[in-house]
């Protein structure tokens, strides 16, 4: 008898930890654990280069697949490297960035960025003087999109 209880305790056991880390691993794939800091720009009268620290403090890994503009609606954004080829420097549209768990990538001058462009014939000397902010929302793969200020002035 004490043979069966065991080998049922040791189950029951077994169950709670299992449960206990399948719910500690899917609420951990959340866009909560992305975080957005150290925003910087620049820009000319036809593009504006948005940098930042982005980081994962998460136990997965979270890919931005995509990023829009909020507002104000006459820009449009899209994720950017710079690449060096044959002595060329020049700018390419990425699809994604991923960052493993608990890792953190710089948007900054020379990589990694977020390019903004306007719409219609609008100038980007015009957006900063007539706004104060960008918003800007991160699409994360899977999971809930983050949004974000650049702050303009």
């Amino acid at each position: 008898m004490a043979g069966a209880s065991g080998r049922r305790l040791l189950l029951a056991t077994a169950v709670v930890i299992v449960v206990f880390l399948l719910y500690f691993f899917v609420s951990n794939i959340s866009s909560s654990h992305i975080s957005v800091e150290n925003i910087s720009y620049t820009s000319t009268s036809k593009a504006m280069a948005v940098y930042a620290t982005i980081r994962n403090t998460g136990f997965s890994t979270a890919c931005i697949i995509g990023v829009e503009v909020v507002e104000p609606g006459s820009l449009s954004a899209s994720l950017h490297e710079t690449v060096e080829e044959g002595g060329v420097v020049s700018m390419r549209k990425i699809d994604r960035i991923c960052l493993g768990p608990f890792e953190t990538v710089d948007l900054a001058p020379g990589g990694l960025h977020i390019m903004i462009m306007p719409v219609g014939g609008v100038d980007i000397g015009d957006v900063i003087e007539r706004y104060n902010m960008i918003r800007l929302r991160l699409i994360l793969d899977g999971m809930e999109p983050i949004e974000f200020n650049v702050y303009l002035r």
